[in-house]
């Protein structure tokens, strides 16, 4: 398996647990993940890395409204 780049490049604290979902996306053939867990553990960061992971890894901004470029830069 490939290093994850998201926890390196998101510019953020993360805890260890948050990084799971990571993992699980990117073995998946399709990525479809539901993250539920206590409220303030993270949701929207652990949602967030594996959106910036799978960009990361698979060039997605390039199929992307250049709306959605410029929120994810």
């Amino acid at each position: 398996m490939k290093a994850l780049q998201a926890p390196f490049r998101s510019g953020i604290d993360i805890e260890d647990y948050q990084l799971d979902p990571v993992v699980r996306a990117i073995r998946m053939p399709r990525a479809n993940l539901l993250v539920a867990d206590d409220v303030g553990l993270g949701k929207t960061i652990e949602a967030g890395l594996v959106i910036l992971e799978l960009i990361l890894r698979l060039d997605i901004l390039r199929n992307c409204d250049d709306e959605w470029v410029d929120f994810f830069e």
